[in-house]
């Protein structure tokens, strides 16, 4: 049976997690360890190197407290939806027909109308259209506060090849309140029972079939320091725990040829004090982290030599970093 996902203000509707997967690969012998970071001004000169070999037989701990993206507005009416959506005609925002023709997703918007005192509200809804039966169903939504700030709005990027997941997010405008790294976060819904999953932020592989991303935890909570690796096409491959303290996410960076993703984490905000870069092996799912560092702090990562990554710190500073040779060196104007 297709069951409609229910309308959250700024808030995404998520299925049920992969707990049970992370307790299947911890029984398998799976072992989890590693590192993140963000973005904001204050560095100098490099900081000692640290290697960090990752520890055995970690378990999950308790989980934290999500704090949502976007910004409280004001009390909603009794039915805001209602006097959004009877108020005017829905606008195609996107069309996106699944390479097997099979479905089609749409991305359906209702601009700001007003719904009380002082308040106006939007909304938007994901919808799915199985093209066989003509039956649509509405599988992810956003009631939008109009005098808001934060992250909100809904946008399709793409199917899988198979045509089992359609791959989209629900901050496509806007970033949320406060400071620290963030890029739009990956969503997908799943054709076979048309739910909606929160991915996390995080990037694709050179070929497009992988995923990876900061996991994001379970329901209404976050689990900061977990670094999930997905199959396109398919379920989780593996997640890799990164060992504290040094846990918020930062930038995700895919190794030229697909096999190992490297990733900043930071101990704070901003600024983002103790930084640390970190590799993971997608044969093993260990997060190593090579790399330690608080004068410079590094909020920016990229990779596109075999074995050399490209820092850069808060206050726009360049730097390289060699996996082989472990040496950190600024790189020349």
């Amino acid at each position: 049976m297709l069951v409609s996902v229910p309308a959250n203000l700024h808030r995404v509707s998520r299925r049920a997690s992969y707990w049970a997967q992370v307790l299947t690969l911890l029984a398998a012998g799976g072992v989890f360890a590693s590192a993140c970071a963000v973005s904001k001004p204050t560095a100098s000169a490099p900081t000692a190197v640290l290697r960090a070999s990752a520890p055995a037989n970690l378990q999950p701990e308790p989980t934290a407290t999500l704090t949502p993206h976007p910004t409280k507005g004001p009390t909603l009416t009794p039915d805001p939806l209602g006097t959004v959506t009877a108020a005017q005609t829905a606008e195609l925002l996107g069309a996106y027909p699944s390479p097997d023709e099979r479905w089609l997703a749409e991305v359906l918007a209702y601009d700001c109308v007003p719904v009380g005192e002082g308040q106006q509200n939007a909304y938007q809804e994901l919808r799915l259209t199985d093209t066989t039966s003509g039956e649509a169903r509405t599988v992810d939504s956003q009631l939008i506060n109009c005098d808001g700030l934060g992250a909100y709005g809904l946008a399709g990027w793409f199917w899988s090849a198979n045509s089992r997941f359609f791959y989209y997010t629900n901050a496509s405008t806007g970033v949320p309140d406060g400071c620290g790294y963030f890029t739009s976060p990956y969503l997908r819904a799943d054709t076979t029972d048309l739910s909606a999953e929160l991915l996390g932020m995080g990037a694709l592989a050179p070929d497009q079939r992988k995923l990876a991303a900061w996991w994001e935890g379970e329901g209404e909570v976050r689990q900061d320091g977990w670094l999930a690796i997905w199959d396109v096409e398919g379920e989780l491959l593996g997640i890799g725990r990164i060992p504290p303290p040094i846990l918020i996410p930062g930038p995700i960076a895919w190794s030229p040829e697909g096999q190992a993703v490297a990733f900043l984490t930071s101990e704070n905000y901003c600024p983002l004090g103790l930084t640390a870069l970190g590799r993971m092996q997608l044969d093993i799912m260990i997060p190593i982290v090579v790399l330690q560092s608080a004068d410079p702090s590094f909020a920016g990562l990229a990779w596109q030599l075999a074995d050399r990554v490209e820092l850069t710190d808060e206050q726009g500073g360049r730097w390289s970093y060699n996996f082989a040779t472990r040496d950190l060196l600024p790189e020349t104007p």
